[in-house]
């Protein structure tokens, strides 16, 4: 059972506890990992089959037909709606982790319903993020690096608040004053964490079976044979980053709290 913190914690101790929290809302995450990855998959499919040449043998198909297939706008319209699926995939993880972590677990029905009502917000968010970083690192790397740790804790913010995605975007920015360094290498040692473990689940094995299907010229069953290997994947690595934003999130909320506290008491003292 889940306990959350009610202290903060060392850059171990939050990498640690997000572990915890991960394990125990897996009874939740397994069913929406493979939900969300099997529809994903099949619309995946769908857009290769439509588009001539995805899956013929190399070579076969004119690279100008394949490049004016991508650009229809069945096939653009499908690759937005895999988008929306992933951001509603990833706010379901948040809603169903941030749950177990305040003890009030929600069925994998009524996180998934909480990812799409909270689309918009993540949109948004992830709108700002994204474009704050890409200029940010136009301008000579270092301001976008510095930007990314700012705006990192804002998807957590989105779920654990209920915030809306300004306010989620400001909550990260205050959150992380004082803390920038120390969220930037708990955020890095899990990258590092997770990247090790999507690689020993999935990542080989699905590059071993494109590169053979690629040489033999049959993708499509080389597409097909990689899909349990892509599911298992999301199942047991996709939901690793929202638990350990969410255990940052707390950790920089006891020590935000913790310091406005300590602060009102030397106030009063000097009163």
């Amino acid at each position: 059972m889940y306990v959350r913190p009610s202290a903060p914690l060392s850059i171990g101790g939050v990498v640690d506890d997000g572990l915890r929290l991960y394990r125990a809302a897996f009874s939740h995450t397994w069913k929406l990992s493979i939900g969300f990855s099997i529809a994903l998959a099949v619309l995946g499919l769908a857009i290769g089959l439509a588009v001539p040449g995805i899956y013929a043998a190399r070579g076969t198909v004119p690279p100008q037909q394949v490049l004016q297939a991508f650009s229809s706008p069945v096939v653009i319209i499908s690759y937005l709606l895999i988008l929306l699926g992933e951001c509603v995939f990833y706010g379901a993880l948040f809603a169903a982790e941030n749950a177990v972590m305040r003890g009030e677990p929600l069925s994998a029905g009524a996180a998934a319903l909480a990812g799409f009502r909270r689309l918009p917000g993540v949109l948004l968010a992830g709108v700002v993020f994204c474009v704050a970083v890409f200029v940010g690192t136009l301008l000579l790397l270092i301001p976008g690096i510095y930007l990314w740790g700012k705006l990192q804790l804002s998807s957590a913010a989105l779920f654990a608040e209920d915030a809306s995605a300004m306010k989620a975007l400001e909550s990260s920015w205050n959150l992380t004053r004082g803390r920038w360094w120390r969220t930037v290498v708990i955020i890095t040692v899990a990258l590092i964490i997770l990247y090790i473990l999507a690689l020993a689940v999935g990542m080989i094995p699905v590059y071993l079976i494109a590169f053979a299907s690629m040489k033999s010229g049959n993708v499509l069953m080389g597409s097909i044979a990689t899909l349990p290997f892509s599911i298992l994947t999301a199942v047991i690595v996709k939901p690793v980053m929202p638990a350990i934003l969410l255990a940052v999130h707390h950790d920089c909320k006891l020590r935000s709290e913790g310091g406005d506290l300590a602060e009102r008491a030397g106030a009063l003292g000097r009163a």
